[in-house]
């Protein structure tokens, strides 16, 4: 209950802005650790790391290429594209059609690197 009444006080604050700061920072933030992760893996894979020379696991790019997608899925799945907001802080929120878009691409990008 004090949840929500601290909630309408902040709608009230903000002149009805929804406060999607939260959302929006814990979505960048899988969105960004995924990417990396995905980075690291194709890099640790192809650079002679692990007994691997370069370019002898293209597998791994290509898996390590499916976790930086799968990280932009994340973002999505979790509300990024409903809490973005512009340059001066008013809520932006992508449009449905395009979020289901790249999540459509996404997915098919992620299940074809998988296989």
């Amino acid at each position: 209950m004090k949840n929500t009444h601290l909630l309408l006080m902040e709608l009230q604050s903000s002149g009805g802005r929804l406060p999607t700061n939260g959302i929006w920072w814990s979505t960048s933030r899988i969105k960004i650790g995924g990417q990396l992760l995905g980075l690291a893996w194709m890099a640790a894979r192809g650079t002679g790391i692990g007994n691997n020379s370069i370019g002898s696991n293209s597998n791994s790019h290509l898996r390590g290429g499916a976790m930086i997608m799968a990280a932009n899925m994340a973002f999505f799945l979790c509300g990024g594209g409903e809490a973005v907001n512009d340059a001066n802080g008013d809520h932006t929120p992508m449009p449905s059609s395009l979020t289901r878009s790249i999540l459509m691409i996404d997915t098919i990008l992620v299940g074809s690197a998988c296989k």
